[in-house]
């Protein structure tokens, strides 16, 4: 392996994640799958949260490290629910793709959930209006991850979209879950 591997497919997996988001062609080949590129795309999602509390509560608030724990957790429940939609496929190996294919795919939703945080100052009507479409968001992410799992599943279209349905809730469990489970710290607390 290049120096270079990391960061060229760490590009790969966010323009097939993209792709994926956006409900265009891709193939799970398109993705590259191994613990570094998880590693890499969770400190991206994490960067992106950062950011996110930046905006979201502005330039007097101060950073705190208990935003820390909200991304482990956010982490463990992905991995603990890829591996349970890879074993109840009978397919272990899957566990990784999955939630390497979700991580890369989700990123763009969280750019969206933040974009009211950014907007409000500039255009404020648009910022409104986003922020009013969660429930549309979260049926995104729901379809996003319907869509995660449907791609790495080899059956005819009918199994495996029904299939790909049951894991892809599965998948989301931890949208519902983790608010009951974990205490949703953000990386900023106001002034």
């Amino acid at each position: 392996m290049n120096d270079f591997y990391a960061p060229r497919a760490l590009a790969r997996n966010l323009a097939a994640g993209l792709r994926l988001a956006l409900f265009l062609p891709v193939s799970r080949l398109a993705f590259r799958v191994d613990a570094a590129q998880l590693l890499l795309l969770f400190a991206l999602s994490s960067a992106i949260d950062v950011v996110g509390d930046h905006l979201r509560f502005g330039p007097g608030a101060s950073f705190v490290t208990q935003g820390a724990g909200t991304e482990l957790a956010g982490i463990a429940m992905l991995g603990v629910v890829a591996i349970v939609v890879a074993l109840a496929l009978r397919r272990a190996s899957l566990a990784l793709p999955i939630a390497v294919t979700a991580m890369a795919s989700l990123l763009v939703v969280q750019v969206v959930h933040y974009l009211p945080f950014a907007l409000s100052g500039a255009a404020p009507t648009l910022a409104r209006l986003i922020d009013r479409g969660g429930p549309v968001v979260l049926a995104w992410m729901v379809a996003i991850l319907v869509r995660t799992v449907a791609i790495h599943v080899d059956a005819a279209p009918r199994r495996r979209w029904l299939t790909a349905g049951a894991g892809g809730l599965v998948l989301a469990l931890p949208l519902v879950l983790s608010p009951l489970i974990v205490d949703d710290t953000p990386w900023f607390r106001g002034a």
